[in-house]
């Protein structure tokens, strides 16, 4: 063989060994054995504005800091990490090296993390299928993908219980649903006209999942994140008690597919996450589901205008319930940029400042 050959046949066995190490099985994410998990919850990171990127450098510090601050079993990303409408066109790999710029902080804190797409995300010279690939690459990314419906950051991750046999897989406690609520347009409505939503497809792909997991492990409650909010972050607001602020009009899409009302059917989520409005942090129970928005985390971007920038921090203990089914019940709270808690515990009736409708 010579020497060119022998490099071809180097460089072959190399690709398989990477290959081999990105497409791995990730470690399951597990309660630990004092029967606690944690999530950090960060959003609207919207990396690659301005001069130099000094915002994103601001916005990786601040990361690094709330991770360190908190310690999380795993970070929830909900969409928006890159501005894709500040692409400049000069750089053909510009969504590249925004995703290896936002990403990095989760190698240097060895850091787990779970990302789904905001409507900004894939603006630029990177289409989702693109972006997937780039966290299919990363150790710490527990991103999946489920094909053929709408949205590539559809996907379910189960929590294993600490009870029993510590080594066993087969006992979830929990799980956490990650939904792509898509860019513009939804249903029968253009890309002018709405924001975009979970799609019936994804919907249908939700029951199909929720079934399976109920033949097969029984009743699960679980939690749920995306970027867009559902149009009950409206309702919530006008008919219930909330907590924290309402600092601009509810960007929901204009149809609603039914998601929540699936949810309800199925139990099976007992909270929801989102991101998307940098001026709003309230939550808030409806109809048996706290509907909940994040804390803008980013630099870039608009706002936050009234709060400070940060996190929210979420944290599950899982039990016996009276039936002997394990279960989680969960807590959550704000981490504001300067190391203090806001925890939003006040719950007032804003009925007199009516959110009548989704704004686009």
């Amino acid at each position: 063989m010579n020497t060119y050959n022998s490099i071809i046949s180097i460089i072959f066995i190399f690709q398989i060994l990477i290959g081999f190490i990105n497409s791995r099985e990730r470690d399951p994410l597990k309660f630990h054995k004092n029967h606690t998990f944690t999530i950090l919850q960060i959003t609207d990171l919207h990396y690659g504005e301005g001069t130099g990127y000094k915002k994103d450098i601001k916005s990786s510090n601040l990361t690094e800091y709330l991770i360190r601050k908190t310690n999380p079993d795993l970070v929830a990303v909900t969409g928006d990490s890159v501005s894709g409408y500040a692409w400049d066109r000069k750089d053909p790999d510009w969504s590249k090296h925004m995703w290896q710029n936002w990403t990095k902080v989760f190698n240097i804190t060895k850091t787990k993390y779970a990302y789904t797409f905001g409507n900004h995300d894939s603006e630029a010279d990177f289409s989702k299928e693109e972006i997937f690939e780039l966290e299919m690459q990363h150790p710490y990314s527990y991103m999946k993908r489920t094909y053929d419906i709408n949205g590539f950051s559809n996907y379910v991750l189960p929590i294993y219980s600490a009870f029993g046999n510590e080594n066993t897989t087969n006992n979830i406690s929990g799980l956490l649903w990650f939904f792509d609520t898509n860019r513009q347009g939804c249903k029968n409505l253009n890309e002018s006209q709405t924001w975009g939503c979970i799609e019936e497809d994804q919907i249908a792909w939700y029951k199909k999942e929720s079934e399976n997991i109920k033949n097969t492990y029984g009743d699960k409650n679980g939690l749920g994140f995306f970027h867009i909010p559902l149009p009950e972050y409206r309702d919530v607001f006008n008919w219930r008690l909330t907590y924290g602020t309402r600092n601009e009009p509810v960007n929901c899409p204009k149809v609603n597919t039914k998601m929540f009302e699936e949810m309800k059917k199925w139990n099976n989520i007992q909270a929801t996450f989102a991101g998307h409005d940098h001026n709003n942090d309230y939550g808030g129970e409806y109809d048996g589901i706290e509907l909940v928005y994040g804390r803008k985390t980013g630099v870039g971007g608009y706002g936050p205008d009234f709060f400070q920038r940060g996190a929210r921090l979420i944290t599950l203990t899982e039990y016996y319930d009276s039936n002997g089914n394990i279960k989680f019940k969960y807590e959550h709270k704000v981490i504001q940029e300067d190391g203090t808690f806001d925890k939003q515990q006040s719950k007032f009736w804003y009925g007199w400042n009516f959110a009548w409708d989704c704004v686009y």
